[in-house]
């Protein structure tokens, strides 16, 4: 009877053993091998039938088509950097030049508008408003503190002509099959303050009005403002590197800081998904989410984490990131606390964390490996 029992016991866990690695999805890896080396690609964003991607050190944007696998490009400026497209135009921040330029595909056409304040690093570039014919976007000034607010109808945005791409190369595209590496993370929960209390601190802060722009000091003493979201409340919410989470309320100019838990260092944060505040731990290279109603923060580690650079929540609520170091792109499946981790090839250097088709493709570049990637939808072997 006993050794019935154990051998029970035995085929149990093996069938649970068996249905979880029958459950781990694997997903296609595609790889654009860019054309030079050392272009430094630094952003990308997926629309249906074209990939669009900044070369930092060609300032170039480069376009993908999709189905013939060629690549064109023009020049946009001093240091591309992040880049969004919203209804059909393609909004790039330049780093170097101090302007944000739209560029609009179906006329061959762009314009710039150079940011107020320069010298100030604008890298992130977060959508404000979800309505057709609203241009309206935070830009986060990384090295001078500052918000920078543009606001604009798309409808008025000059057309300027731009010189038809100079080249069409065909790329060398290679697919493989890469299996994820499923880690069960324990959360940890912390109670930061009661439910319902409000933020630590509440800062108006003097807008400077130069438009279609709308400036403030965010960050002083030379502490930098590292990333920007827009809620779909139209709260922007900040992290400048420390253990504070900055709410903004671009109407009323008012900051409310929400004090963290001590040693937290949040740095790359995404309040877009209604699951909430969601932000990168540097300190603990850990995913946290982030309840200003009760007053908590939930934490998971990621396995194996080096330097996380990235963060989205997909249309499933699951948390992705990015792992420069690590060369790896994961995520987070909150329902099952389980981390799903792909691997892609050792150097790459992975940035520019995108998602794609339904919101469930994953688009990245590589900024050592010299390529677009794309892990494609999940499927089960």
């Amino acid at each position: 009877m006993r050794n019935a029992l154990a051998c029970a016991v035995l085929a149990l866990v093996f069938l649970a053993w068996s249905v979880l690695c029958a459950a781990q999805p694997q997903r296609e890896l595609t790889m654009w091998q860019l054309p030079e080396t050392g272009t430094l690609p630094a952003g990308v964003v997926w629309t249906p039938g074209t990939a669009y991607v900044t070369l930092f050190l060609t300032d170039t944007l480069a376009m993908l088509d999709l189905t013939t696998d060629t690549i064109s490009g023009i020049a946009i400026g001093d240091g591309p950097n992040a880049l969004t497209e919203k209804d059909g135009y393609i909004y790039v921040t330049l780093a170097l030049g101090d302007a944000l330029v739209v560029y609009k595909p179906t006329k061959s056409a762009m314009y710039s508008y150079a940011i107020p304040t320069t010298g100030g690093w604008p890298n992130q570039l977060s959508s404000a408003l979800p309505n057709p014919t609203s241009a309206h976007f935070a830009i986060a000034q990384r090295t001078s503190g500052i918000l920078s607010y543009f606001q604009m109808d798309s409808t008025q945005i000059p057309d300027l002509p731009v010189t038809a791409p100079p080249f069409s190369l065909q790329l060398t595209k290679t697919t493989s099959q890469v299996q994820a590496r499923v880690v069960p993370v324990q959360p940890y929960t912390v109670y930061v303050y009661p439910p319902g209390a409000v933020a630590q601190s509440q800062t108006p802060l003097p807008p400077y009005l130069q438009p279609p722009f709308t400036e403030w000091q965010v960050t002083t003493g030379g502490a930098y403002l590292e990333d920007v979201s827009v809620a779909a409340s139209g709260t922007f919410w900040m992290t400048r590197g420390d253990n504070t989470l900055i709410a903004f309320d671009p109407s009323t100019s008012i900051a409310s800081g929400y004090l963290l838990t001590a040693g937290i260092s949040a740095m790359f944060v995404d309040a877009a998904s209604p699951a909430g505040v969601f932000f990168i731990d540097w300190t603990a290279n850990a995913i946290v989410q982030f309840d200003t109603v009760y007053g908590n923060e939930t934490s998971w580690s990621i396995p194996g984490a080096i330097m996380p650079v990235g963060i989205t929540v997909d249309a499933a609520g699951s948390v992705w990131f990015i792992d420069r170091g690590a060369d790896m792109l994961g995520y987070l499946d909150r329902s099952t606390n389980n981390f799903y981790l792909y691997d892609v090839p050792a150097g790459s250097s992975p940035g520019g964390l995108a998602l794609g088709q339904g919101g469930t493709d994953m688009w990245f570049v590589a900024e050592h490996g010299d390529y677009i990637g794309k892990l494609g939808s999940p499927t089960i072997p």
